[in-house]
């Protein structure tokens, strides 16, 4: 019974450290849902950014100022990119689908995303890929938008294919065979969205182009990076002492918690305490209530709508800054990171309720303890099936979350 309560108190001590980085992201997400309503899938990747901001301050601080990084510093300068990233992101992908959604914008930039995805894997050409996909994809989504597919189904879709095939006879030099062969697959794909378009009204989504954006801004955050970098695991250099407290429990039972899980509880703490500060007794978070209670009322109150969006996309992205750097003290990196914490991030946030702060700093803090109950007790394997069970059950007996209201909404 001992060793067993030994071993939950040593698990739940990680799994704090663990949630920590979990909260940091799940604030993020329901910062931005809050005033949106949008899930920004590509939150995680923002992460992933934050990794490696704050791998390069780090290998600066310890070349070119001391001989030893420091944390705080290290994790100021990711917070700070990290936010300029997610500023930029706002105002450039999701900013002109609030004014003017135009879907050729949106398939053009998945196009140019799997373009990109070519170039990494492929080694083609980099510009010719993209150019050459971000063509192709926005052709369909003009077509799509102004629903010509209506009287030009089969035409459009030949014309597209064959515009495919002569593509890849001068741009390939293989022959006219090859090429036709290869544009098969693209005739029947446009025939089968000219076809849905056909046979259903197109009605514009904000919604689901907003998803569509974010995750082509996903790709293309995960991509880039492995092109400026590599595929390959990065490291941190040694930012902290390995201190390690020692606490005996009777016998020859200990439980030991390391200098870090302190540091990086602490340092989220005080980041969170910060946050609500800022949203509640701040003119930035008034706006922030403001715009996310009533949007159209809050812009006739004078309230700059746009730049309230702005300013929390910049805030949610520096605290999945921190938390990316918390992550790479402790773990290995790659460009892929964010996929994974990113969705367990998201779950956390669901499962505290999604829009409420308080909510997503808790439900990051179950997810991380969840998490280490799941491995310290069962298997390794049992790491990623903890956060589906969660988002299972919670979505079954009780789909607004822990802190989440039920909301009417008028049709």
């Amino acid at each position: 019974m001992k060793d067993f309560l030994v071993g939950f108190l040593q698990y739940l001590i990680q799994g704090i450290s663990l949630g920590s980085i979990y909260a940091l992201i799940a604030i993020g997400y329901t910062m931005v849902y809050g005033i949106l309503k949008l899930i920004n899938f590509a939150h995680g990747d923002v992460y992933m950014v934050g990794s490696y901001a704050g791998l390069f301050a780090a290998s600066y601080w310890v070349i070119n100022i001391t001989k030893h990084a420091a944390i705080f510093p290290t994790i100021i300068a990711a917070m700070i990119i990290c936010g300029l990233v997610g500023f930029v992101i706002e105002k450039l992908a999701y900013k002109p689908l609030r004014q003017a959604p135009k879907m050729i914008y949106q398939t053009a930039g998945i196009g140019a995303c799997f373009g990109f995805f070519a170039y990494t894997f492929f080694r083609w050409p980099m510009w010719q890929s993209i150019a050459l996909f971000a063509l192709v994809c926005g052709i369909i989504g003009y077509f799509i938008e102004k629903e010509m597919a209506k009287k030009f189904n089969i035409t459009s879709t030949l014309i597209l294919a064959v515009i495919v095939g002569c593509i890849g006879t001068f741009y390939w030099k293989s022959s006219f065979m090859v090429s036709f062969i290869f544009s098969i697959p693209f005739f029947l794909l446009f025939w089968l969205v000219f076809e849905a378009v056909h046979r259903r009204p197109f009605n514009p989504a904000p919604r689901l182009a907003a998803l569509i954006t974010a995750i082509g801004v996903s790709f293309f955050l995960e991509y880039a990076m492995m092109y400026w970098q590599s595929p390959n695991q990065q490291y941190y250099p040694k930012i902290l002492t390995d201190k390690i407290f020692e606490f005996k429990m009777g016998g020859n039972l200990s439980i030991f918690v390391f200098g870090q899980h302190i540091i990086f509880f602490v340092a989220a703490a005080i980041l969170v305490i910060l946050l609500m500060l800022l949203v509640n007794h701040t003119k930035v978070g008034r706006a922030m209530r403001a715009v996310s209670y009533d949007g159209e009322a809050a812009q006739l109150m004078g309230v700059n709508v746009n730049n309230t969006i702005s300013m929390t996309f910049a805030i949610g992205s520096a605290l999945a800054g921190a938390a990316g750097v918390i992550f790479g003290c402790f773990y290995p990196f790659d460009p892929l990171l964010g996929m994974m914490p990113g969705l367990k991030a998201f779950i956390a946030a669901v499962l505290g309720g999604i829009g409420s702060i308080p909510g997503a700093m808790l439900g990051g803090i179950l997810m991380g303890v969840a998490e280490q109950m799941a491995v310290g007790f069962g298997s390794s394997a049992l790491r990623d099936v903890a956060a589906f069970v969660i988002l299972i059950i919670i979505l079954l007996f009780k789909p607004t979350g822990l802190f989440g209201k039920n909301t009417n909404e008028k049709v």
